[in-house]
């Protein structure tokens, strides 16, 4: 029992801690991904809160596909933060279609594919992208 409070500590601090923005969500995710994110609600909603109010601000952010699917989905994940679509269109070529060196980010590829799960009804570029 000692052990687990001891995980859970370092999962607190890990989330209260100052870093960057990809390590933050990656921290976020990865709790969410062990099933794991009810013992950590408040934290993780003071990390978004944190996050969503830097971005607004704008402060520097990762351009990266990676990066901005995965602050799509954990932001749209937890209902109370609005991001649109369109922060997809930076990797849109003149063609209207995702550029053709995305195929090889398999990592950004992947999170595009899991970020599109939480596009609403009439957000096209989701489907555009699968």
């Amino acid at each position: 029992m000692e052990e687990v409070q001891k995980m859970a500590d370092y999962a607190r601090n890990l989330l209260n801690k100052q870093m960057d923005l990809l390590e933050k969500l990656e921290s976020i995710d990865a709790i969410q991904q062990l099933g794991l994110r009810y013992h950590f609600e408040r934290e993780i909603k003071h990390a978004l809160n944190s996050l969503y109010e830097s971005a607004a601000t704008g402060r520097p952010q990762y351009d990266d596909l990676h990066s901005t699917a995965l602050r799509f989905r954990i932001f749209r994940q937890h209902y109370y933060y609005e991001v649109p679509q369109d922060v997809f269109r930076k990797f849109i070529d003149e063609t209207g279609n995702f550029r053709a060196t995305l195929t090889d980010d398999v990592k950004g590829l992947l999170s595009l594919y899991e970020a599109s799960f939480h596009g609403f009804k009439g957000e096209d570029i989701f489907f555009d992208s699968l």
